[in-house]
C-alpha cells in the first residue's frame, strides 16, 4: 500500500518539481539528510553556505519512519543527500526510492572508511546478529572521518568554497577531538563497567571507552517475564546502576527493571542535534550513576 502511495506522489513531484542542473556560485547547497545528527556535522561545515533538511523528525524512530510529501519536494530539488550508510532500516527501505525523485542529486556516504562494529549477542532489535551497528556517528572519533567524507562531498559541488569548508572541518574535528579526550578521562576510572540499554545504540561509546553495553530489546517485541527475571539477574550480577532509555522508545520496562536493581532511569537521545553538548551530557550521566 505505501509503495503505491508512495508512487502516486512521485509522478506529481516529478511533474512540477524539476531536479536542479547545477549550484549557482551565490545559492546556499541544498542538503537532505537522514538523521538529526548528521545535519549538525554539515551544518558545522557547511555554515551560512547550506541549507538542510532532515528526513527523521525529532522523537521518530528510524527504522519506522515514512517521509512525507513535503520532504518528498526537498529531495526532489536538493543538490546533495547525505546518509548515514551503515545499514539503517530507514535508508535500506526508502533511499533508493528518494533519490530516483532527482536524477542529479548527489550522494555522500558518510560511513565511507568508517571502521564498523558487528552487532553484540546482546542486540536482538531486529538486526541480525553480526550486521554492522548503525550507530557510528555516537563515536567522536568515527565522527572525525564522517566530517571528511561531508566536506569532500560539498566541495565538489561548490568548489568555489572549497577553502572554507576545509577550515570548518578542521575547526569541528578539533572539538571532536577535545570531546574525545574529555570523555576518556572521565569514563577511565569506570573502564569494564556495564551499563543497560532499552535499544542497543550505545555500543560504539561503549566500545570507545572500556565499557559495555547490555541491550534490553529482543526483536523489538515486549520482553516476557522470564527474559525480564534473565535481565534482572544480569544486571544484579554486574551492579549495574545505569539504565539508559531513549525517546523514540518505550520506557516502561526500562523504568521496572531500574527500579527493581535500585538504578534511576536516564533520559538519553541518541538522536539530538546539539551532539558535542549531548554526547557531554550522557557522559556526566553515566558517570553520576556509576560513582
Amino acid at each position: 500500500m505505501r509503495i503505491g502511495v508512495f508512487s502516486v506522489i512521485v509522478f506529481s513531484i516529478a511533474s512540477f518539481f524539476p531536479p536542479n542542473q547545477y549550484v549557482c556560485a551565490d545559492s546556499k547547497v541544498s542538503v537532505v539528510v537522514t538523521i538529526l545528527p548528521l545535519a549538525e556535522f554539515v551544518e558545522q561545515i557547511g555554515r551560512d553556505k547550506v541549507k538542510v533538511s532532515v528526513m527523521i523528525p525529532p522523537g521518530a524512530e528510524p527504522h519506522t519512519y515514512e517521509p512525507t510529501p513535503n520532504q518528498l519536494k526537498e529531495i526532489s530539488t536538493a543538490d546533495l543527500y547525505v546518509k548515514v550508510g551503515t545499514g539503517l532500516e530507514f535508508e535500506l527501505y526508502w533511499l533508493d526510492k528518494l533519490l530516483g525523485l532527482n536524477k542529479t542529486i548527489r550522494l555522500c556516504d558518510s560511513s565511507s572508511g568508517v571502521e564498523l562494529l558487528s552487532m553484540n549477542a546482546d542486540a536482538h532489535d531486529g538486526h541480525a546478529h553480526g550486521f554492522a551497528d548503525p550507530h557510528i556517528w555516537l563515536s567522536p572519533i568515527r565522527v572525525v572521518t564522517m566530517a571528511e567524507n561531508i566536506e569532500n562531498a560539498l566541495s565538489d559541488i561548490d568548489p568555489s568554497h572549497a577553502q572554507f569548508y576545509k577550515a570548518n572541518t578542521r575547526d569541528f574535528i578539533s572539538r571532536l577531538q577535545a570531546l574525545d579526550t574529555k570523555i576518556k578521562n572521565k569514563l577511565a576510572a569506570f573502564a569494564g563497567r556495564a551499563f543497560l540499554v532499552v535499544h542497543p545504540e550505545w555500543g560504539y561509546l561503549a566500545a570507545d571507552y572500556s565499557l559495555e553495553q547490555i541491550s534490553m530489546e529482543k526483536e523489538g517485541k515486549e520482553l516476557t517475564a522470564q527474559e525480564i527475571s534473565e535481565i534482572l539477574k544480569r544486571a544484579k550480577e554486574k551492579c549495574i546502576r545505569a539504565v539508559l532509555t531513549s525517546p523514540q522508545f518505550s520506557r516502561k520496562t526500562a523504568e521496572v527493571i531500574a527500579k527493581e536493581i535500585n538504578a534511576k532511569p536516564i533520559v538519553t537521545d541518541a538522536l539530538a542535534k546539539d551532539y558535542l553538548e549531548n554526547l557531554r551530557r550522557v557522559t556526566d550521566q553515566l558517570v553520576n550513576a556509576f560513582q
